[in-house]
């Protein structure tokens, strides 16, 4: 064989042999992969995933609050009726609108905090509704009468509704595309996890030290919230690009080029100042008026369905039934709470694979 030949022949041979360089690229994008750390945009970018999920989580300790609130009445009625453990008489009928009056200020809080989170921010928003939390359950740990109680019970289901405003809202605007879905199952699944951990904790404390325990999840949610960086979108709405910046290498990683994100952000927000719609006009349009059927439809059935009377009253509904083995001093709601715990993980996992 001839020189020429041979070269020839390893000239074809090579190319298909890897180099050093090409498997070391190959094992460390399959490292990032496999701990799902980072992640590829369609575009190429490669941005930080795990930021985002402490951010969301973070967000989401509003939701277990809220979340013990909801239950808090639940293992709290027995020694409140019937023991008195407070020291002065609730009746069954105070007890139910102690019961309910935390849906009367998660109803009228509705309206003034989505004018407030445009006004200051999604975040600022966030940590001043640690205020009303601490207060209200101030109340109800050293509550001397019904009325102090209930002037408790308004103010936790306040800060309670408003989060559950807030808190989707500002997960699904720090969060990519590719992770939007299991960011936002994070909300509900907290809420699900509070009320399941105020039954199980007030199965063996006194109310007294179950309103304490409560009180402080919020607080420890805006220790942990307040080094968390403000939503972009927000940011841009208000020109501060250089803050947006800002959040968007907080939350994609400071290799991620922020640009083209920053860029549909300015584009969307130009757009939506170019063509403004009052709201009258807004309602008038026939999508508008689908998606208001839609969403107040599935509120509607939701909530008159009697699913909060259940959550308030579980204890009692338990004690009254002529179910065999149940009673207050079991735990097969608490079993109920957990297998829908795990329900809620799994279609978080769901909305991850998808």
């Amino acid at each position: 064989m001839s020189a020429d030949e041979r070269q020839r022949l390893l000239g074809a041979v090579s190319p298909a042999i890897p180099t050093y360089d090409g498997i070391d690229d190959n094992v460390s994008q399959g490292v990032d992969d496999m701990t799902g750390l980072t992640s590829n945009e369609p575009t190429g970018q490669t941005y930080r995933k795990l930021p985002q999920y402490v951010a969301a989580l973070s967000a989401a300790g509003g939701a277990l609050a809220a979340g013990t609130v909801l239950g808090w009445t639940s293992p709290t009625q027995i020694a409140l009726v019937d023991q008195k453990e407070y020291g002065f008489e609730i009746t069954g009928e105070e007890f139910s609108w102690i019961s309910s009056a935390m849906t009367l200020g998660a109803a009228a809080v509705c309206i003034p905090i989505g004018l407030m989170i445009n006004l200051i921010g999604r975040k600022p928003t966030m940590l001043l509704l640690v205020l009303p939390f601490t207060i209200g359950w101030a109340l109800i740990i050293w509550a001397v009468s019904v009325p102090m109680m209930l002037i408790g019970r308004i103010l936790v289901g306040i800060s309670g509704g408003a989060f559950c405003v807030t808190a989707p809202m500002y997960t699904g605007e720090i969060a990519s595309k590719e992770i939007r879905g299991i960011l936002g199952s994070f909300f509900q699944l907290m809420i699900t996890i509070g009320i399941l951990f105020v039954y199980a904790v007030g199965h063996g404390v006194n109310v007294f030290t179950l309103s304490i325990i409560c009180a402080v999840i919020p607080i420890i949610f805006g220790v942990i919230f307040a080094f968390m960086p403000e939503s972009p979108l927000y940011l841009v709405t208000k020109n501060k690009i250089s803050k947006a910046t800002d959040s968007i290498k907080w939350l994609r990683g400071e290799k991620y080029d922020h640009a083209s994100e920053l860029a549909d952000l300015q584009q969307q927000m130009e757009e939506i100042r170019a063509q403004p719609v009052s709201l009258a006009v807004a309602l008038r349009r026939r999508a508008t008026i689908r998606a208001l059927v839609i969403s107040m439809g599935l509120m509607f059935f939701q909530q008159t369905c009697g699913i909060n009377a259940v959550i308030f009253y579980t204890t009692n509904i338990f004690e009254v039934s002529t179910m065999p083995l149940i009673s207050q001093y079991t735990l097969p709601w608490k079993t109920l709470k957990a297998t829908e715990t795990i329900k809620s993980i799994r279609k978080t996992l769901t909305y991850n694979t998808w």
